[in-house]
């Protein structure tokens, strides 16, 4: 999908239609890592809370 095609895309911010792919293919990289068949969307910014509590790092 080009930049172009993401603009349309409903709900995405066209400031980020750029850099969706990096996010999602470093998203992927870490479900991969941890073995996660699912991961929880957060629109409140917890989201490094939730990483550290299910990766079981710390």
């Amino acid at each position: 999908m080009s930049v172009k095609e993401r603009y349309v895309v409903k709900g995405l911010q066209k400031e980020r239609a750029d850099i969706i792919p990096a996010g999602i293919f470093i998203t992927k990289y870490i479900m991969e890592k941890l073995n996660a068949e699912e991961i929880i969307i957060s629109e409140n910014d917890n989201l490094e809370g939730m990483v550290i509590k299910y990766s079981g790092v710390f």
